[in-house]
């Protein structure tokens, strides 16, 4: 699957470009863990991370684990 995201808000984010594909899908990773979208394993294989550093990742944003 691709997304596409408009040019004009990619430049518009305040995110170094080299940075900006791995926060997008940390942050949509966090997003549907929040609304109960994805498990903790599936959120944290989204966010290319291992499970531990991510649930801490979800603690630092007070998210609850489920």
């Amino acid at each position: 699957m691709t997304l596409n995201i408009p040019d004009s808000v990619l430049q518009g984010l305040r995110i170094p470009e080299a940075e900006i594909a791995q926060r997008l899908r940390t942050e949509l990773a966090i997003a549907l863990y929040a609304q109960g979208a994805l498990s903790l394993g599936k959120a944290a294989e989204l966010a290319e991370m291992r499970r531990m550093p991510f649930g801490e990742l979800l603690g630092e944003r007070g998210i609850a684990r489920n």
